[in-house]
C-alpha cells in the first residue's frame, strides 16, 4: 500500500525498505512460536553474525519488529509498552489479597527501535497498552 503522504505513486513504505535492506540476501532458517503463546512468531534469517529476526505479534492492532540477531530494534511499525505486574507470589500469612496487591510492582517495557526485543515478557502476558500509528525505524 502507498501512503498520501508525500513520495512517488508506487514506492514501498520505508519499513518494507528497511526489510528488504536487512534480509534480502538472507534465507529464512527457522519460525519458532514463541512462549506457549500463539500471539508472537520469530522468524528467524540468517545465522551467526548476519542473523536477523522478524518478529510478528498478533496481538489487537499486530505490530512486526524487524531485529538483529541479539534481538536489538532495527524497524517496525507500531511502538507500544507492555506493562507487566510482578511481585511476591507469596502474599500474607492470612491469605490477605489486598497485601499480596500492594507487594506487586509494575514494569514498563518499551518496544521501539534501539532497545531490545523483550522475548520473556511478549511470551508471557498481551499487549494492551499503547500503540503508535507511523512506522518506525533506526536512522
Amino acid at each position: 500500500s502507498t501512503s498520501s503522504s508525500g513520495g512517488g505513486a508506487g514506492m514501498p513504505s520505508n519499513f518494507a525498505m528497511k526489510l528488504r535492506k536487512h534480509l534480502r540476501s538472507l534465507r529464512l532458517e527457522n519460525v519458532t512460536q514463541l512462549g506457549n503463546l500463539d500471539r508472537v512468531v520469530d522468524f528467524k534469517f540468517g545465522s551467526g553474525s548476519h542473523a536477523h529476526h522478524l518478529i510478528l505479534e498478533l496481538y489487537a492492532q499486530g505490530n512486526l519488529i524487524l531485529t538483529d540477531g541479539e534481538y536489538r530494534i532495527l524497524g517496525l511499525l507500531r511502538v507500544h509498552e507492555y506493562e507487566v505486574v510482578k511481585g511476591d507470589a507469596d502474599g500474607d500469612l492470612n491469605g490477605n489479597e489486598e497485601s499480596s496487591r500492594d507487594k506487586k510492582k509494575k514494569e514498563e517495557v518499551k518496544v521501539r527501535v534501539g532497545n531490545t526485543y523483550p522475548v520473556t515478557f511478549a511470551t508471557t502476558i498481551s499487549a494492551g497498552s499503547s500503540s503508535g500509528n507511523q512506522c518506525h525505524e533506526e536512522a
